[in-house]
């Protein structure tokens, strides 16, 4: 991918070219900024999700109103529903990681044409570039941990009906 970019991009020939390049960049800088916010606000969507998926299956499995005959059913379909919840998160973060992935990567391209590079300072420092992620290990691990509660309940209710 990286090649690729480099095949793209060409140095600014004139001032024209030099401006262009600056307002592609200053755009580049607003699409990060705002897929990241996008990250945040969604991860609070997903987490706010899940969080009352558990809480349901364990109001619902604890509430005498709900018919005993289909109280399973209710229970396997919101756990099923919550596990797919879940991968469907996963697969979310995994479209947004690469999303800022590229779009950082390309800034560094094309801040290889202006004389102050910020942002590569920025990635280097935080060691982006050695193998670091773009999304946190919290980010990563959450959704896994709302399968295993999933799961989890899964095993109770199988084991204590």
């Amino acid at each position: 991918m990286h090649n690729k970019l480099k095949f793209f991009l060409r140095p600014p020939q004139n001032d024209e070219d030099k401006n262009i390049a600056f307002d592609q960049y200053k755009i580049l800088v607003e699409s990060i900024n705002k897929s990241n916010e996008i990250r945040e606000a969604s991860n609070n969507f997903w987490t706010t999700v899940n969080a009352l998926g558990i809480s349901a299956i364990a109001y619902i499995r604890d509430n005498q109103s709900v018919d005993s005959y289909h109280k399973p059913l209710v229970l396997w379909g919101m756990i099923a529903l919550g596990i797919i919840l879940c991968v469907s998160w996963i697969s979310y973060l995994g479209t947004i990681k690469k999303t800022i992935d590229i779009r950082n990567r390309l800034l560094l391209e094309i801040e290889k044409f202006f004389p102050f590079r910020l942002f590569t300072i920025l990635i280097l420092q935080t060691g982006r570039q050695k193998g670091k992620r773009s999304l946190t290990t919290k980010e990563t691990i959450i959704p896994y941990l709302f399968i295993i509660f999933y799961a989890s309940f899964g095993i109770f209710i199988f084991l204590y009906p």
